[in-house]
């Protein structure tokens, strides 16, 4: 997680976006574990309770990372 943290730091100006699918029961359970790890989370955090984002892009296990690009 801080390498995700600082790839955001580093290139969120030009226009990197960085995306975390978690299937956790709530963001506040992500912020909470977040928190006890000593994370400053800056980036955006989906919280795939049902499965579906998972589900679409074939995600089995966690953490899990892909590049996209914009085309």
């Amino acid at each position: 997680m801080p390498d995700l943290v600082q790839l955001h730091e580093a290139f969120g100006d030009r226009g990197f976006e960085i995306l975390a699918i978690t299937k956790q029961d709530s963001l506040s359970a992500v912020e909470s574990a977040a928190k006890k790890e000593g994370w400053d989370i800056n980036f955006r955090v989906i919280v795939d309770k049902s499965g579906d984002i998972t589900s679409k892009y074939g995600i089995s296990s966690f953490p899990t990372y892909y590049l996209i690009d914009p085309d």
